[in-house]
């Protein structure tokens, strides 16, 4: 059963690389929140995060009431952690550590700083766990593929890590924790993303896609797999999302050309953070190249596929022919 929780505990991650993204999806957190609704907002960070920093983060919460900003320290975690995707830092599994840093919150709303809030969250709060770990968004992209071979996952119910509502008290009576960081040495492909879904399997709350709209999902190719798997609510999420969530390499910081761009630079213009330079700056992403390599590498899968199976059915035929000539001979 559902329960009415007086403040929203909202839990972001980022170094000081990712100080900047974070302000900016801070203020369209507060933005879009009601004025009745209380959020306290948790940001993990490396011992090294700069005050300047801080600052310019906390200038953001200043401006809006019914909202309180924390800071965990999680000193040097995970520094050494061997990172499978290049653009992604070692701050990405500090959420595994939530159920025992946020020990006085049975819930918590996690979320990536590569984002863009357009609503007021606390229906996301009033969601019915039950006894699932987690509350996320199947991740349409991995619908037909499996990311960790030894272990019986349906890909079918894959969830993106970047929007998670956690069942920190569950977690927490079922040890949770301890399971995750078993398995950060193991180096998944997807990082702490596929650990979350390994340990959480079959524990899992599916949410509307609109608290997540992944970006990547526009693109030709993937769109067609998410309409598959979302049917109209995919229309829906991408006229009227709540959560927008930049999650493919090229971040709207960096390139000037990306879907829902223009809400990532109003949001922007209004933080501490804002430098104009920063805009004007800016590449654009090459999409008839990424759709050229794309097609390029899916033609080379399918040679590679086809040179296999010639080569398997040659020694199949050559297996054949040498069963036949030894019984022909005796």
């Amino acid at each position: 059963m559902s329960t009415t929780i007086d403040v929203l505990p909202i839990v972001f991650a980022c170094d000081n690389n990712y100080a900047m993204p974070f302000g900016v999806a801070l203020e369209s957190l507060l933005a879009s929140k009601r004025d009745d609704s209380h959020y306290a907002v948790y940001c993990l960070v490396p011992d090294d995060f700069s005050n300047e920093n801080r600052q310019k983060i906390e200038a953001t919460c200043e401006k809006y009431p019914n909202s309180t900003l924390q800071y965990c320290n999680v000193g040097k975690e995970f520094s050494n952690t061997t990172m499978q995707i290049e653009h992604i830092s070692h701050v990405t599994y500090y959420r595994l550590l939530l159920p025992e840093l946020l020990p006085q919150h049975d819930v918590c709303l996690y979320l990536d700083v590569d984002i863009i809030v357009c609503d007021d969250l606390t229906p996301m709060f009033e969601i019915d766990l039950a006894d699932n770990y987690l509350g996320g968004v199947k991740h349409p992209l991995y619908a037909q593929e499996t990311m960790f071979q030894d272990y019986s996952i349906p890909p079918e119910s894959y969830v993106n890590a970047g929007v998670l509502l956690m069942n920190l008290k569950k977690m927490r009576q079922d040890n949770l924790q301890k399971a995750f960081l078993g398995l950060v040495p193991k180096n998944f492909k997807t990082q702490d993303q596929d650990i979350l879904n390994i340990t959480c399997s079959e524990r899992i709350t599916y949410l509307d896609l609109r608290y997540n709209m992944m970006v990547p999902l526009f693109d030709l190719k993937k769109s067609i797999k998410a309409k598959f798997m979302y049917g109209t609510s995919y229309y829906t999420a991408a006229y009227n999302p709540v959560i927008i969530h930049y999650s493919n390499k090229e971040k709207p910081w960096d390139f000037r050309n990306i879907v829902y761009n223009n809400l990532w630079d109003m949001t922007y213009k209004r933080t501490a953070f804002y430098d104009p330079e920063r805009l004007r700056n800016r590449k654009n992403v090459h999409y008839k190249e990424r759709y050229i390599n794309s097609a390029v590498a899916s033609i080379k899968y399918r040679l590679f596929r086809w040179k296999i199976f010639r080569t398997l059915s040659l020694y199949k035929k050559q297996y054949k022919d040498l069963i036949r000539k030894k019984f022909r001979g005796n």
